[in-house]
């Protein structure tokens, strides 16, 4: 009987050890990619900045209307604002999967 419970608490402790090193994998593979959408989101603020530079120059030579601007505008405030975002979510992850390893 006893020998049957020691099997049991070894098959637990597996399974619980198991346990984390999936959570540790998940939590590490959900901070990779914040840094992945990070660095994405730069290309993505450079397009936009630069689009709204040239609306801008269009805008002052009087080939776009206010509208356009406005447009671009936007366009390059929501791409700062998904940056911000993402780097939010960086360190979200960050201080997770410092959790899950027990270092906080």
């Amino acid at each position: 009987m006893a020998e049957q419970q020691l099997r049991l608490a070894v098959n637990q402790e597996a399974q619980g050890r198991q346990q984390i090193r999936m959570q540790i994998r998940t939590a590490f593979l959900k901070h990779k990619e914040a840094l992945e959408r990070v660095a994405r989101m730069k290309l993505s603020i450079e397009q936009a900045r630069e689009n709204y530079r040239i609306m801008q120059n269009r805008y002052m030579n009087q080939l776009v209307i206010l509208t356009d601007l406005l447009d671009a505008s936007s366009l390059y405030m929501n791409a700062e604002l998904q940056a911000i975002t993402a780097r939010t979510q960086v360190i979200y992850t960050y201080y997770e999967l410092q959790k899950i390893c027990g270092n906080l």
